[in-house]
């Protein structure tokens, strides 16, 4: 049975919109870049829709080196200008955050 004072309300932490966009560019020197970009609307951290969480841009990029045809050397940030993504808040008023911004760095190895 559905409960009558959530009819009409988003669901939590849902937001309304949510565009997603890329690139991969061949770089000279067997390099490649991609960027994404991630932006999320403004979602309702309760089902009654009382607290609001706002808008988020969130960046990424990726720089990958084939060093041959099997091993290449990459290094990656996530949340490349540390934006603060609120994901959830208390009645309190105290906000949760997505992750910082995260460097990191290896080897991937290809079958």
């Amino acid at each position: 049975m559905a409960a009558p004072q959530l009819t009409g309300k988003r669901p939590s932490q849902v937001p309304c919109a949510t565009l997603t966009a890329g690139v991969d560019l061949s770089l000279p020197h067997d390099v490649l870049w991609t960027a994404s970009l991630r932006y999320e609307s403004n979602r309702w951290t309760g089902d009654a829709n009382t607290m609001r969480l706002g808008s988020a841009v969130v960046v990424g990029s990726r720089l990958s080196w084939a060093m041959n045809y099997a091993v290449s050397f990459v290094v990656a940030a996530d949340n490349l200008l540390n934006t603060r993504v609120a994901t959830t808040q208390t009645a309190d008023g105290v906000f949760s955050y997505d992750a910082p911004r995260i460097v990191t760095a290896g080897i991937e190895l290809k079958s």
